[in-house]
């Protein structure tokens, strides 16, 4: 599916964030409800990053439990997050090039990503305009 424009969001995150805690927010702000679905983040450099488990055999795919945004990613860099590998929602991502001050933006540190700025429709994860499908 395809949006003109695209929806999107700015948001915070600390540089020692989890990309787990990164694709939760990212799934809650575009009002996802079934998260179970498998997701990747994709860096520039060839790094993956997703949910490893017993079920999961993705070569080179590094755990986003250990993974910590600020180690991996550095200001101005660009890179995706995919959810639902099969529907394949793919998100075009940028670090900014200069960090933000949360208490200035939010008054306080955030214990997790927080959305900062959103626009556009908010997507279904499968595709329905209705409830009937």
């Amino acid at each position: 599916m395809t949006f003109d424009p695209p929806p999107g969001r700015i948001m915070a995150t600390g540089g020692t964030h989890t990309f787990a805690e990164l694709s939760r927010a990212i799934d809650l702000s575009f009002g996802r409800w079934d998260l179970a679905q498998m997701h990747v983040f994709d860096l520039r450099d060839g790094q993956m990053i997703g949910p490893v488990d017993e079920y999961v055999t993705m070569d080179g795919l590094d755990d986003e439990e250990l993974a910590i945004v600020g180690e991996c990613l550095r200001p101005g860099q660009g890179f995706t997050y995919t959810f639902d590998l099969h529907s394949e929602w793919v998100h075009t991502c940028h670090v900014a090039k200069e960090p933000i001050d949360p208490r200035d933006e939010l008054g306080e540190v955030p214990l997790r990503p927080v959305v900062l700025w959103g626009w556009g429709n908010l997507p279904d994860q499968h595709g329905r305009i209705t409830a009937a499908g």
